[in-house]
């Protein structure tokens, strides 16, 4: 019976529980202020902020009749910039134009407010702004293209004096080229996803600058070093061919 009893206890209390609407903060009125969502920017690079404004209360769109502010702030809390703008510069948006000056390394918040006579909205958006303008990449991603760079570099090294030795033997072959080509290749792929992941304008320059002394090293000098080896290959063949003595026939013997 007690059981009975609070089972019914507890029905009852859940069903109050339930009925009680929960605590949500909303608004019907005023303006809804839409920006353009970023998270990151290239330092020292200007840069154009876009919202749009929407009428919460029957979500049209305002075009007109409303003076909007942008205010920027750095990292420190320095307000950096404010601007104001009251006209559209394209269909629905309100644009404000950042000097590029005002970008350095740093994380940064951008806060917008519209109003009219009547009603009015505010909002605010918060990126960070790099070398780059893209994410910039962690600590072990950063190791790990280091060490592959710099196994690459001994590597070219290596094959650069091996490519030297058999030019100088004249014995450059086929399979020589292959092996300074196929090494030239990889290192022309690692520098590619080192462009598309670090995205680190100090990694970008070195690689770069690598890149083209491996282009020199693994694929221009190589071919020129088949060439010749296959050039003066045939030249000490035909020499030798000539140099050969010949045969004659003395009674129907041939002889030397």
């Amino acid at each position: 019976m007690k059981q009975i009893l609070y089972l019914f206890v507890a029905v009852f209390l859940l069903s109050l529980v339930s009925s009680v609407s929960p605590f949500i903060v909303s608004t019907s009125e005023g303006y809804g202020i839409e920006p353009v969502l970023i998270d990151y920017i290239k330092e020292y690079s200007t840069y154009k902020f876009h919202i749009h404004i929407i009428n919460q209360s029957n979500g049209m769109p305002i075009t007109s009749g409303v003076s909007c502010y942008m205010h920027l702030y750095n990292s420190t809390g320095n307000h950096l910039v404010k601007l104001e703008k009251s006209t559209i510069s394209d269909m629905f948006d309100y644009e404000f134009i950042v000097d590029g000056n005002n970008f350095t390394l740093g994380t940064y918040q951008a806060k917008f407010q519209c109003n009219s006579s009547l009603l009015g909205g505010s909002s605010e958006i918060e990126f960070k702004v790099t070398s780059t303008g893209k994410e910039e990449p962690s600590e072990l991603l950063l190791l790990f293209f280091i060490i592959s760079f710099i196994l690459l570099i001994g590597l070219t090294c290596y094959l650069a004096l091996y490519t030297l030795g058999h030019l100088l033997a004249l014995d450059f072959d086929l399979t020589d080229l292959s092996i300074d080509w196929g090494m030239f290749f990889i290192i022309l792929l690692v520098y590619y996803f080192e462009l598309q992941i670090m995205s680190n304008s100090l990694i970008d320059a070195f690689a770069g600058w690598f890149l083209s002394l491996a282009g020199f090293l693994l694929f221009v000098i190589p071919i020129i070093a088949f060439i010749i080896s296959l050039a003066m290959g045939n030249l000490s063949k035909k020499n030798w061919k000539q140099q050969a003595p010949r045969r004659f026939k003395i009674g129907g013997r041939a002889n030397v």
